[in-house]
């Protein structure tokens, strides 16, 4: 049956209706126990799609009231009552509606709430069985890639629970890797707070988070990457022959700067142009053009790095305490039986 711009509207609003009046039955029947995980997960999950259900129907309604192609003003103008149209419009109408039911004649109506529920099975994320529904955390995973990265230490599972979320400021074995890793953990941390979690607005405590971290960089609160860089020496304690052997350095390179026979990355001066040109595409011209581009990058990186530990840090200090201890206990729970078994043989 064809719908009308009205129509659509009545059948928003009424969605939005039965929506919050599906929230409302939600909170009158809480979970038997705040223990029971299964029961908070799925009630969470319901109720947050029930609420991108009524985001979604204020959209549509949005989009409808703004009237952009005129298409309501013009279907309220036709049913306004005035002109030579108003009844063969009425009629047209009352033919459409029984063409439809001539069609389907034996179609019943439905319950104006039935499409608006959700299952059970529709609303239970996918939880892995160590996380027990949104109680603990399971981090496997990552535990196997970390005692393999260059900064990873040989620990067990037990002890990795505590520090996977604690980082040094050693950055010189932090690399392409341990940043592939601790994004891992990060999207994994943000993923399990979703599902486990719903109903919580997660996108402005990690703003915030990125904002301090940011804050702490400008200001030069952070200095992890100077521990892999030399340790400078201030002009005034060096030696005064070493200061002007730097400084004649120095003016010969600037001077040097722009003579086209010039290298600036290799810092050598060429005698003929053909092989100043030779020496662009050599080995040694090619290794230090990486190795500068690499320094130049460096900082960037460490940068990144810093900003996702502090935020895997922040989640896990702030948010995931109880899952952290949780799933602690867990693991002693299954390591006890394990060690009792082997204290008997």
């Amino acid at each position: 049956m064809a719908s009308t711009v009205l129509e659509l509207t009545r059948s928003n609003h009424e969605d939005i209706e039965l929506y919050q009046r599906a929230i409302g039955e939600e909170l009158d029947y809480p979970p038997s126990s705040h223990k029971n995980f299964k029961e908070s997960a799925v009630q969470s999950n319901r109720m947050n799609l029930y609420l991108d259900g009524i985001i979604a129907s204020a959209k549509k309604l949005q989009t409808i009231y703004e009237d952009k192609d005129n298409t309501r003003k013009d279907e309220l103008a036709s049913i306004g009552g005035s002109g030579p149209n108003l009844y063969s419009l009425f009629y047209d109408r009352l033919k459409e509606l029984k063409e439809y039911h001539r069609k389907f004649p034996g179609l019943q109506a439905e319950k104006p709430e039935y499409h608006i529920y959700i299952e059970d099975s529709r609303a239970l994320p996918q939880f892995t069985g160590d996380e027990c529904y949104g109680k603990c955390l399971d981090l496997h995973e990552f535990f196997d890639i970390y005692i393999n990265l260059k900064a990873g230490k040989k620990i067990d599972y037990f002890s990795y629970l505590s520090k996977f979320y604690v980082f040094d400021d050693n950055l010189s074995t932090k690399d392409d890797a341990y940043k592939n890793y601790v994004q891992q953990i990060l999207n994994y941390l943000i993923d399990f707070l979703r599902k486990s979690q719903p109903l919580f607005d997660l996108e402005p405590q990690l703003k915030e988070i990125y904002e301090d971290v940011e804050k702490r960089w400008t200001s030069k609160e952070f200095q992890g990457w100077n521990k892999s860089e030399p340790v400078s020496i201030k002009q005034e304690d060096q030696p005064q022959s070493s200061r002007k052997s730097k400084q004649q350095k120095e003016d010969v390179n600037n001077n040097n700067n722009n003579d086209p026979l010039f290298c600036k990355i290799c810092k050598k001066r060429f005698a003929k142009d053909t092989v100043f040109t030779a020496h662009l595409t050599g080995k040694k011209h090619v290794r230090n053009e990486e190795v500068l581009r690499a320094k130049q990058n460096t900082k960037a990186d460490f940068k990144d790095i810093y900003i996702i530990e502090m935020k895997i840090y922040e989640l896990c200090v702030k948010l995931l305490q109880e899952q952290l201890e949780n799933t602690k206990v867990n693991i002693e729970k299954k390591i006890g039986p394990i060690c009792s078994t082997r204290g008997r043989s």
